[in-house]
């Protein structure tokens, strides 16, 4: 169990968002590269690292999605926005805010969960705010290989856009694989998560990046 778990376990609460980023990239999951600010001066110091536009988050270690209850502001685009949204976000939470940089790729769902009869599963498909309506979504109970990775990817509808299409440059699938790959470990290594929703995840031409992550326990 990764001390990340045991911590929250202990605690008696979700791992929170820096939390989970950090799980990741101990299984070579990469995220997208982000700040916590608990500060005005340290959420500048972030936006002069990243330039603009951002993203900023609540941090919460209730497991709750942020966007339903308004902690998440998109496409900060000056000083000036900035501080008035960690004002507004940093009364919300007491662990600062997240910030990163505002990217446009494409979306994708990438999860997993434990199943009653089955044990451990994970999911890949279209990603984005309409991901329960779109339902383009494959599954495979773990451990997964690059292999059967590489066939979930080519289930989905969204894999026709990954090859290239219209204004969107060809991914790189064998990436995206072996995400999959390292989430299957994971979750195989970690059975005391119930939940994973790394919704979402961006697709860009250099690579893929979890973009958003929270565990359930």
């Amino acid at each position: 169990m990764h001390e990340v778990i045991k911590k929250a376990l202990k605690e008696n609460r979700y791992p929170t968002e820096p939390e989970c980023r950090k799980v990741l990239e101990d299984y070579n999951i990469p995220v997208l590269k982000y700040k916590v600010a608990k500060s005005e001066d340290e959420a500048v110091k972030a936006a002069e690292e990243f330039g603009y536009p951002l993203v900023m988050k609540i941090i919460t270690a209730k497991g709750e999605h942020k966007t339903e209850k308004g902690g998440v502001v998109l496409d900060i685009r000056s000083k000036e926005e900035l501080i008035d949204s960690f004002r507004k976000l940093s009364q919300m939470s007491e662990y600062g805010v997240l910030i990163s940089p505002m990217v446009k790729g494409i979306e994708l769902f990438v999860g997993a969960f434990q199943d009653e009869q089955f044990g451990g599963v994970v999911a890949f498909g279209t990603g984005g705010k309409f991901v329960e309506i779109y339902k383009d979504v494959s599954y495979r109970v773990t451990p997964i290989d690059r292999e059967e990775a590489l066939r979930m990817i080519r289930e989905t509808k969204v894999y026709r856009i990954l090859l290239g299409y219209r204004d969107e440059k060809p991914r790189d699938i064998e990436k995206i694989a072996e995400l999959l790959v390292n989430l299957s470990r994971l979750v195989e290594e970690n059975p005391e998560i119930k939940e994973i929703d790394l919704n979402p995840t961006f697709s860009l031409p250099e690579g893929v990046f979890v973009a958003d992550a929270r565990f359930i326990l």
